[in-house]
C-alpha cells in the first residue's frame, strides 16, 4: 500500500494494546483471550501489565507476575507488541524484551543482548524491528541525540541479528509495506523513513515539531504531535 499523504493531528491520547482474538473462534485460548492489556511503566522497582476484559468488568492486575512467579518483567515497561500467539513486552530500563504467550502470559523467552534502552517495536516476516534510544542527551551530550538505532531481531531465535543506525533520536515506530516510519521527537520536525529491504534511511517526512504517536490507515499516515 502506498502512502498518499501525511496528516498531522494535534492532540494526545492513551494507547491500550489490544489482545482481542481475531480468528473468530469461540473457544478461549487462555485467561487473557478477549480484552486489552494495559502497560504500567512503573519505576526502577519494576513495571506491570494489567488486563481488562471485553466485558469491562473483568480486571486483573500484574498478570505477568501472576503467571510467572519469581520473575520480574523489568524496569520501566515501555511497549508491548504482538506477533501471532506471542506478545513482546519491552522493559527499557532493563534492556530486555520478555516473550510471552499472549493468551496465557506465560514466559517463553527473554531477549537480553543487543538492546540499549529499547523503546517500541513492530513485526514483519519473522523479524522484529525495535527502536533503541541508546544513550540520552543528558547523559552524553556529544552523541545522545544521534546514536539511536533499530535492532533487527530474528523471532525464530530471539536474537538481535543486526542494527540500523539512524544518526538521530528515535521513538515510536509503525510499519507499512516495506517501510518503517519512526518519530524523531526532540528538536526535530521529521519522521524518519527506513527501508526494511535495504536497511537504509530514505528521505524523511517533514511533519512539524515534536512528533509522537502514529497510525496508518487506508494509505494515510496519521502523526500526533
Amino acid at each position: 500500500m502506498k502512502l498518499t499523504r501525511v496528516l498531522l493531528v494535534a492532540f494526545t491520547f492513551a494507547f491500550l494494546a489490544s489482545c482481542t482474538n481475531d480468528d473468530n473462534e469461540n473457544a478461549s485460548k487462555g485467561n487473557y483471550d478477549n480484552g486489552v492489556f494495559i502497560l504500567n511503566e512503573g519505576n526502577s522497582s519494576g513495571g506491570s501489565v494489567s488486563f481488562l476484559g471485553d466485558d469491562l468488568t473483568t480486571f486483573k492486575q500484574d498478570v505477568y507476575g501472576a503467571e510467572n512467579p519469581g520473575d520480574l518483567a523489568g524496569k520501566y515497561l515501555q511497549n508491548i507488541f504482538f506477533d501471532g500467539d506471542k506478545a513482546y513486552v519491552i522493559a527499557g530500563g532493563s534492556n530486555v524484551i520478555n516473550v510471552v504467550n499472549r493468551y496465557t502470559f506465560k514466559l517463553l523467552a527473554k531477549i537480553e543482548t543487543g538492546l540499549i534502552t529499547p523503546r517500541y517495536g513492530v513485526v514483519k516476516n519473522g523479524k522484529a524491528y525495535v527502536t533503541n534510544a541508546n544513550t540520552y542527551a543528558y547523559a552524553n551530550p556529544a552523541t545522545g541525540n544521534t546514536d539511536d538505532f533499530v535492532a533487527v531481531i530474528d523471532l525464530a531465535t530471539n536474537k538481535v541479528e543486526s542494527k540500523i543506525n539512524l544518526n538521530a533520536t528515535a521513538n515510536r515506530i509503525v510499519l507499512e509495506g516495506d517501510k518503517l516510519y519512526i518519530t524523531e521527537p526532540y528538536n526535530s520536525d521529521k519522521v524518519l523513513v527506513v527501508n526494511t529491504v535495504t536497511k537504509a534511511l530514505e528521505t524523511p517526512i517533514t511533519v512539524g515539531s515534536s512528533a509522537n504517536t502514529m497510525e496508518v490507515k487506508n494509505g494515510i499516515l496519521y502523526v500526533l504531535a
